[in-house]
């Protein structure tokens, strides 16, 4: 009678999930409005969590290497909040350096670099009329292509000089929206405390709550899938993080040593935008290139020649050493990730997608080893 009960259950569940789907389906418009609003009713939450995430790791590293456990029960009680206290501090302070001292300097070479778009153009121009006028050959497929160079230098002039102010406009934007999201950030930062403050006795409440109303296989199940995603995530944001950084101050070092300009600019993007699996490093090279060219074309190739040693440095030593070889999965399961995680949701889909490939590789690997070893096949 109580299997009879729990397939009836079952089949009552897997009818529920149908008919929601054929509404969503029939409904989707309304359907994406309603995830719409319930995400940005639950985001300063989501990144709460997303911040209690970070905080655990910090609070871990500081307990494991820094607060050992001791016999002392004041030193046991305390050694929680002394840890996040510490975690907070340095979360914090990271933040306040970018705030303060980097964000700064990026904004003034955005602004020296604005600065030097019109002689850039202009000097452009007069190179490519110097080459039309003594080079017979260009001049003659100017002329049977039948355009106007000062008209397509003006077009061109005309271009650039309605595209700047959107593009300083958008950025002006984006900064003062991180500015007014401050109350949300604060409401998250509270709550990603009280997720690590109080975690013991979080992970306690959803344990009984699953052992309660699901099966003891889906427990299990449950809290190998959760473990393994949280030593994904937590080992690909401390690897990045620390990468990241060492990238960008070697980049900053190295330029400031070859005397290029806009070191702290160049070494910040390349260290932002890095972080997308493998583009990042030629996008921020890149971006480099022509913020350099903008300003100093004579130490372009210096750039370029110093730039591509250092990718490779980071490639093959710095990212194997600190994130290790993609995290143990094939190269091939990365590009494939990255290439859907991108289409599927942008930029964050392909930040992200090293750990999930990573997760989902592992999870099929061990559903693989478990039905080759029922076959008993030998390989």
């Amino acid at each position: 009678m109580k299997k009879i009960q729990i397939k009836n259950k079952e089949y009552l569940f897997i009818a529920l999930i149908s008919i929601l789907f054929y509404w969503a389906l029939n409904n989707i418009n309304l359907f994406i409005t309603t995830i719409n609003y319930v995400l940005a009713m639950l985001s300063p939450f989501i990144i709460g969590g997303c911040i209690g995430f970070i905080l655990n790791i910090l609070v871990s590293a500081i307990e494991k290497k820094i607060l050992i456990k001791g016999k002392n029960k004041i030193y046991m009680k305390s050694r929680r909040a002394i840890s996040t206290l510490l975690s907070i501090i340095i979360l914090l302070g990271s933040i306040t350096l970018v705030l303060f001292y980097i964000l700064p300097e990026v904004f003034n070479s955005l602004q020296e670099v604005a600065q030097n778009i019109p002689y850039t153009i202009e000097r452009i121009e007069k190179e490519t009329q110097k080459l039309a006028e003594n080079n017979k050959f260009f001049n003659d497929i100017m002329q049977n292509l039948n355009l106007d160079f000062n008209d397509l230098s003006g077009k061109a002039i005309t271009f650039f000089k309605q595209r700047l102010p959107k593009a300083l406009e958008i950025t002006f934007n984006i900064t003062t929206s991180i500015f007014t999201t401050f109350f949300n950030l604060l409401i998250a930062l509270i709550f990603g405390i009280y997720i690590v403050l109080q975690k013991e006795k979080l992970e306690r409440y959803m344990d009984l709550t699953l052992v309660a109303y699901t099966k003891p296989s889906f427990v299990s199940k449950f809290n190998k899938i959760t473990k393994l995603t949280y030593d994904s995530f937590s080992s690909f944001i401390t690897g990045q993080l620390v990468e990241r950084t060492i990238l960008g101050v070697l980049c900053f070092i190295g330029m400031e040593l070859f005397k290029i300009p806009q070191s702290v600019l160049i070494s910040f993007i390349i260290a932002i935008i890095g972080i997308i699996p493998m583009i990042g490093g030629f996008i921020g090279a890149a971006i480099g290139v022509v913020l350099i060219f903008i300003t100093a074309p004579a130490k372009v190739l210096v750039f370029i020649v110093f730039i591509t040693i250092l990718l490779q440095i980071d490639g093959n030593v710095i990212y194997p050493r600190v994130i290790g070889d993609s995290m143990g999965i094939p190269s091939i399961v990365v590009l494939v990730s990255f290439i859907l995680a991108g289409k599927l949701f942008g930029m964050v889909g392909m930040i992200l997608s090293v750990p999930i490939a990573s997760i989902l590789f592992v999870l099929y690997k061990e559903s693989l080893d478990k039905i080759i070893d029922k076959k008993d096949i030998k390989l």
